[in-house]
């Protein structure tokens, strides 16, 4: 007898959920690295790493992640082996043009987004209040 799919709390089967999430992974890793501003952090004695010898405090991920920014801005090959090239530059396509407000792959992030813009806006309110008393 056959083995039924095994479906996540959205009934989506979880091959395809993991792939989700590691699109809604890599999105929000680029949305990340475009925004840090940190360069040259020193390592901490007890971190080690394998590429740069400076690491960021948020994602261990992020000077791949930045490296990978700088090669898709100037990247138009269809057959790129650089590695994530291709699957980021697909996701990130997706994301420009989804207009789905309920898309399980952009609405983390969108949501994600707008949750910092809030927090951001309640900050500047809270101190322009404060400021004024």
């Amino acid at each position: 007898q056959p083995s039924r799919p095994v479906h996540d709390k959205h009934g989506i089967e979880d091959s395809q959920s993991e792939l989700v999430r590691r699109k809604v992974q890599r999105l929000l890793l680029i949305r990340h690295c475009t925004k840090c501003s940190v360069r040259s952090i020193p390592l901490p004695l007890n971190v080690q790493t394998v590429d740069t010898g400076y690491f960021c405090p948020v994602t261990s991920h992020c000077a791949e992640g930045k490296a990978l920014c700088a090669h898709i801005k100037a990247c138009k090959l269809d057959d790129c082996t650089y590695k994530k090239c291709l699957t980021t530059r697909e996701v990130l396509g997706h994301y420009i043009k989804c207009r789905n407000l309920e898309c399980m792959i952009c609405g983390p992030v969108r949501s994600r987004d707008k949750r910092r813009r809030n927090q951001m806006k309640d900050d500047i309110e809270w101190r322009h209040a404060n400021m004024l008393l």
